[in-house]
């Protein structure tokens, strides 16, 4: 009788890292890094956009109902031109 020895073969390790990572790649094209990334950005907009909201409430709230905005002419603030990135001058 022959004697068996323990272990795989080299055949038999490469076919199932080749499994592994045909199953990964479906696995990270189902859950879309980009999109995930996009729906966090998302929800840190709309947050600070409530934090704001609550902001300005807490303050009209101290202030009987009053909104006091500053006169942007005696702030002696420049306007800037705004720049859309990624867009060249045309």
């Amino acid at each position: 009788m022959r004697a068996f020895k323990k272990g795989f073969t080299l055949i038999e390790l490469l076919v199932v890292i080749g499994v592994l990572a045909v199953i990964a790649a479906g696995v990270v094209a189902l859950i879309n890094p980009q999109d995930k990334i996009a729906q966090a950005n998302d929800s840190k907009v709309i947050n600070d956009i409530g934090q704001y909201a609550t902001a300005l409430q807490s303050y009209s709230a101290q202030n009987n109902l009053r909104m006091h905005l500053p006169d942007m002419r005696l702030m002696n603030i420049q306007q800037l031109p705004v720049q859309t990135p990624g867009y060249a001058d045309k």
